[in-house]
């Protein structure tokens, strides 16, 4: 995610997540054309450096209450009553997952353990994660998941580049896995794996044109970032059982 802004300074963040997704996200038509193309030159990306002046801490505050208590939902700091009123699409999504009993949400092979929303990337939070999640495999391994929530907008293919953007910021930081070892797991490992997750509901992925489109292409590009150790999982959010489970065919 990342806020709208005008007149930007070509060297600034936003104008440097907008270019990559104008050029490659987006195409005319319900399907996509020079897949393979772009994928290789999004694998040139990948070796671009990031640059050191738009990367920010880790920081705890942005998820405490006054009283110190532990705070998953900075976008949710209203009272219950308005929050409900203010809910809708993504921001639903955000609140069941991390919202009350957040350890009882199943993910993947395992389960939630902790998350945040709103997880700046840079350091005026002009780009965020919608989530970052940590989940625990049924084998006891951590994960850390930075999450895109879809709904409507835009596609399979267009999300996994966004959220391969998100991990090559995160990526750039020291121990992002800091915060939750600070939070509620001082027994976290020093390394933690990162995985990045596009999360919406089942429907989204077979709309018509674009969306059930876009679908192929964005595992062929998940496949190809593989060997490179990033890795991007398509999963669905079945808010009936509180479930996030791997997209299958």
């Amino acid at each position: 995610m990342s806020r709208r802004l005008t007149n930007l300074d070509p060297r600034h963040p936003s104008a440097w997540r907008k270019r990559i997704l104008e050029r490659e996200g987006r195409f005319p038509g319900a399907n996509l054309t020079d897949i393979a193309g772009r994928i290789d030159r999004l694998l040139q990306f990948l070796n671009e450096p990031v640059k050191e002046e738009w990367l920010r801490g880790v920081e705890d505050k942005l998820w405490q209450e006054e009283n110190g208590g532990l705070l998953r939902l900075r976008r949710g700091r209203r009272s219950a009553s308005k929050e409900i009123a203010h809910r809708n699409g993504e921001r639903d999504v955000e609140f069941r997952v991390l919202g009350s009993d957040a350890d009882k949400v199943k993910c993947l092979d395992g389960q939630l353990i902790d998350g945040v929303d709103a997880f700046p990337l840079v350091k005026d939070k002009t780009i965020e994660a919608d989530m970052l999640l940590l989940m625990q495999h049924g084998g006891g391994q951590y994960r850390l998941l930075l999450t895109e929530v879809k709904i409507d907008n835009e596609n399979a293919w267009y999300a996994v580049i966004e959220n391969l953007l998100q991990l090559k910021l995160l990526q750039a930081h020291q121990q992002p896995h800091e915060l939750f070892r600070r939070r509620l797991r001082p027994s976290l490992p020093d390394k933690v794996p990162l995985s990045g997750l596009v999360l919406a509901p089942e429907g989204y992925y077979c709309k018509p044109r674009k969306k059930a489109a876009s679908v192929e292409p964005a595992r062929a590009l998940i496949e190809r970032l593989k060997p490179l150790d990033v890795d991007i999982q398509l999963a669905v959010w079945n808010p009936a059982n509180r479930s996030i489970t791997t997209l299958h065919d």
